[in-house]
């Protein structure tokens, strides 16, 4: 398992052609893990080799048809290989495994433009928007009503010159997942 844990540091390092090395050798020591696969195809995606990821997506998707993940990989592919009906397909069995797949539905749009079909197009790449604002900026839009209720104590402070003190009201009333050590400035 050491070539798959190297693999995976170095893409997380973004070392595209360290994880590809390690993770291919992962790959070669346990030809059926679908981890090792499944990442070595998302790092040849990232170096835009299409037919390399393609093939260890048929592989990884023989070991587990309907994951989600995998799908959207090899419709990516797909798409990028200009193979558009087969990606409308593999990205709509995306979709049922798991219909928050935002991606797919903009690799859709992509495919059913390519096929011609711009209403199907317009469709997926709205979808795509919406889903793309929802997951984006929910997170701010409750953030801000959060700080709503410190904005006039915390600019009485600021009036009166008085930064690391409105700055700790900010931090003594924010906080979730979405709160990062530079918002306070901000």
């Amino acid at each position: 398992g050491i070539d798959y844990d190297l693999g995976a540091a170095r893409y997380k390092l973004m070392d595209l052609a360290g994880a590809e090395k390690s993770l291919a050798q992962a790959v070669q020591a346990t030809p059926n893990d679908f981890n090792a696969l499944d990442l070595l195809a998302t790092v040849e995606i990232h170096l835009a080799k299409w037919d390399e990821a393609s093939g260890l997506l048929r592989r990884a998707l023989a070991i587990r048809p309907d994951d989600a993940t995998a799908l959207l990989g090899q419709g990516h592919c797909q798409v990028e290989r200009k193979e558009y009906a087969a990606a409308v397909e593999t990205l709509h069995r995306a979709l049922h495994a798991d219909p928050t797949e935002l991606q797919a539905h903009f690799f859709l749009s992509r495919a059913y433009l390519a096929l011609g079909q711009t209403a199907e197009a317009q469709h997926e790449a709205v979808l795509h928007q919406l889903m793309m604002q929802r997951f984006t900026f929910m997170p701010l839009a409750a953030k801000q009503l959060d700080e709503n209720a410190i904005v006039p104590e915390a600019r009485s402070l600021l009036e009166q010159h008085q930064e690391d003190a409105a700055l700790e009201v900010y931090r003594r009333h924010v906080s979730g997942s979405y709160v990062t050590p530079g918002d306070a400035w901000v």
